[in-house]
């Protein structure tokens, strides 16, 4: 009987298939004849590379987000985004900083001026004082003489 593929015994007939036990022309009803022919076999071998290429690149796409160069990518982003956020407020605390020592500066000049009012104010009271109290002296001594005067 020579090599006659029985079916049901299949890891058989693979090996059989493929250590070429089987007739190369179809004789004897072979059943891995298609497998023979390499334009056949290099066909159906490069249809399911491609497919399988195209399966991978589906996957793929769905997760380049995530792979390194784009992570990194993203992470340099955000770094930058927070560097120019970090500057921005930097130059915010810098400017109220400024406001506040020139406002702090402003503060000790007008305390001065007020402490220098403050001095010229009470001379100013005490000369007022002095002004009224020999005011009133004169209206005395004026009081004085015009009563002398009325009465002789």
């Amino acid at each position: 009987m020579g090599s006659h593929i029985v079916y049901g015994d299949g890891l058989e007939d693979i090996k059989d298939c493929m250590l070429g036990v089987v007739s190369r022309r179809g004789e004897g009803g072979s059943s891995c004849s298609w497998i023979t022919r390499p334009v056949v076999f290099g066909s159906i071998l490069l249809i399911w590379l491609f497919g399988l290429s195209v399966a991978l690149i589906v996957v793929s796409s769905k997760y380049q987000n995530l792979s390194v160069v784009s992570l990194w990518s993203r992470l340099d982003e955000v770094d930058r985004q927070h560097d120019d956020k970090h500057a921005n407020t930097n130059e915010r605390v810098d400017k109220v900083s400024r406001q506040h020592s020139n406002t702090a500066q402003q503060l000790v000049q007008t305390a001065d001026r007020l402490i220098a009012l403050q001095g010229k104010l009470r001379e100013s009271v005490s000369g007022l004082a002095r002004f009224l109290s020999d005011l009133g002296r004169v209206a005395e001594e004026a009081g004085l003489q015009l009563n002398r005067i009325k009465t002789p």
